[in-house]
């Protein structure tokens, strides 16, 4: 009666482990959905950027509130010098932000477009 009780529990045991293995087992995003599984190729560079006349292309919406420059999609074309040759070009920023009036200083974020040539 003892090998009985052995030899069940270890038919239990390997049913229940190839149960949990299967072919078809369920995914929560489908392969159409996922992303790439292409390695992430890091490229370092060095870059400076100078305006280029007329300098401010679009003047967005600035506002003087309380001794800070609030800038909102403010246009600005500048030249880009790098390193890496695909980033070299002239670049137009759509800049917001929020600016002491008097030191300058504050984080300005926003999107930009460069064109190589």
């Amino acid at each position: 009666m003892k090998t009985l009780k052995c030899v069940v529990a270890l038919i239990a045991s390997a049913g229940l482990a190839f149960w949990g293995c299967s072919d078809k087992s369920l995914s929560p995003v489908a392969p159409t959905e996922q992303g790439s599984l292409e390695k992430v190729i890091i490229t370092n560079f060095t870059f400076s950027h100078n305006p280029i006349p007329p300098y401010i292309i679009d003047p967005g919406d600035v506002k003087l509130v309380g001794g800070n420059w609030i800038l909102k999609n403010l246009g600005v074309i500048e030249y880009v010098t790098s390193s890496a040759p695909l980033l070299t070009g002239t670049m137009i920023h759509y800049l917001s932000g929020n600016m002491d009036a008097i030191s300058g200083e504050g984080p300005v974020h926003g999107s930009w477009t460069l064109t190589t040539g």
